[in-house]
């Protein structure tokens, strides 16, 4: 009778997963290697500590045009929370579920299962995809509180869907390049190395480039940066493009509080118009919308760019040689 009764529940779970193969590599990859409650604990806090100790230890009223929360913290969390931690926590999570496989030979014992490399790719994506979406909703749900709670900012509620809707564009670029690349590489190490470089370049070692070639130009002409066309291949501009439209959208006046801090980006380019008064007339330099691409483009762009990286790491995966180490 006890044998009989093993015997059925082995052959419920194999029902279940000829079923849903997909969905049972994302359900157990979720919660058995990337949701552990130290894990997301450590991430939460890395996400969440410079925001949230920015709202408590920054007294508003020193910084009287500071009206909203998203000009009072949106500029700092696209750049420390979306533009650094988000997409490395991504990366540093997404790599090794292909690569682990490969290099344990685990990979092997997964696809003599009743499931295709497809299948099996598919179901660690999403399973990033789930992760990563969870870490973004309570991230910017506990700060959005946080600002309603200590300084009753009214666009509080607008806050926290701006970032969290923006998240996915950050989720599925990342995400698709992370597990994409993770496809090429046995070693997650190896795999880590080109999406954090791209991460690092982009929101650091770029954002201080950039401040340099969109100032140095004579007055009237344009900047380096707009003559050499950077913009096309710049995903810290495509990035900031479209959030600062979502801001926008949401909270028209959020981003007029951010100053040339939009420059960074190549959002804002600098301008010399005649001003004229009462001693005459001179050329200013005023920082404008660059306009270079539609918002909406560069986020459709940055989302292909991640579909892509994902389908070419499909495509190679299903034509690899897979062994046991």
């Amino acid at each position: 009778m006890i044998q009989k009764t093993v015997q059925h529940e082995d052959l419920t779970v194999l029902r279940r997963f000829k079923t849903s193969p997909v969905l049972e590599i994302a359900r157990k990859t979720f919660l058995h290697d990337l949701c552990n409650v130290k894990r997301l604990l450590i991430t939460l806090f890395l996400m969440i500590l410079v925001p949230f100790f920015g709202i408590l230890l920054v007294d508003k009223n020193l910084i009287p045009d500071m009206t909203t929360l998203t000009g009072f913290l949106g500029l700092l969390v696209f750049i420390y929370t979306y533009g650094l931690v988000f997409p490395i926590i991504i990366i540093m999570s997404g790599t090794p579920l292909i690569s682990d496989e490969l290099n344990n030979g685990t990979m092997l014992t997964l696809i003599s299962k009743p499931i295709r490399r497809e299948g099996i790719y598919l179901g660690k994506f999403i399973a990033l995809f789930a992760y990563g979406t969870l870490l973004s909703f309570v991230s910017m749900y506990i700060v959005s509180l946080t600002g309603f709670v200590r300084y009753q900012f009214f666009d509080s509620l607008a806050f926290f869907w701006i970032h969290f809707s923006y998240s996915f564009i950050v989720l599925i670029l990342f995400g698709g390049i992370s597990i994409g690349i993770s496809a090429f590489f046995n070693r997650p190490r190896n795999a880590m190395m080109i999406p954090l470089i791209i991460v690092i370049f982009s929101f650091l070692i770029e954002l201080f480039i950039k401040q340099t070639i969109m100032w140095s130009t004579a007055i009237g002409e344009n900047s380096f940066y707009e003559d050499f066309q950077f913009y096309h291949f710049d995903i810290s501009y495509h990035m900031a493009n479209v959030y600062l439209w979502m801001v926008n959208q949401a909270v028209p006046s959020a981003s007029d509080e951010w100053g040339l801090f939009l420059l960074m980006f190549g959002v804002y380019k600098i301008v010399h118009p005649y001003v004229c008064n009462f001693w005459g007339c001179a050329q200013v330099p005023r920082p404008v919308y660059s306009g270079f691409y539609p918002p909406i483009l560069s986020g459709v762009l940055m989302v292909l760019l991640g579909i892509i990286i994902l389908l070419v790491g499909l495509f190679y995966l299903k034509k690899r040689d897979i062994y046991s180490n």
